[in-house]
């Protein structure tokens, strides 16, 4: 997961909508209103014979690996189910949907837009998630 910035105009949308036209990421938009990239995917140093990580407690282990609190997870409870309870995610499938919800002005500015309550609800039922599948 990547944390990215919320879009604020025309161009920022547009950009999140190139995103998810890739096959393997989804953008997800937290309650708090934080913005992630999701990358469903295997990280390179994952060692599938033995489940485990190839640089953990080396110098390429990434610090974000290195300080990961299990116990303090955003993911688990977000990413498991099929209604995340503090997020909803924008895929190929359901970008649309959402972003006929949104208003620019004439530079571009993204001026009105739906909350996070009635994006979940615009969004519910359409365009299933990547780790679902």
């Amino acid at each position: 997961m990547i944390p990215h910035k919320a879009p604020e105009t025309l161009t920022e949308i547009d950009y999140v909508k190139y995103l998810v036209n890739f096959p393997s990421i989804e953008v997800s938009v937290a309650a708090t209103g934080d913005w992630t990239i999701v990358v469903y995917d295997t990280c390179r140093h994952f060692e599938r014979e033995t489940h485990r990580c190839g640089v953990h407690d080396t110098g390429e282990q990434p610090l974000t690996c290195r300080y990961y609190n299990q116990y303090r997870c955003w993911y688990k409870p977000n990413l498991t189910g099929q209604e995340p309870p503090d997020a909803y995610f924008l895929s190929a499938e359901n970008f649309m949907r959402w972003a006929d919800l949104l208003r620019f002005d004439d530079a571009g500015k993204l001026v009105a837009g739906p909350n996070f309550e009635e994006s979940k609800k615009a969004l519910a039922g359409g365009g299933s998630r990547l780790s679902a599948g």
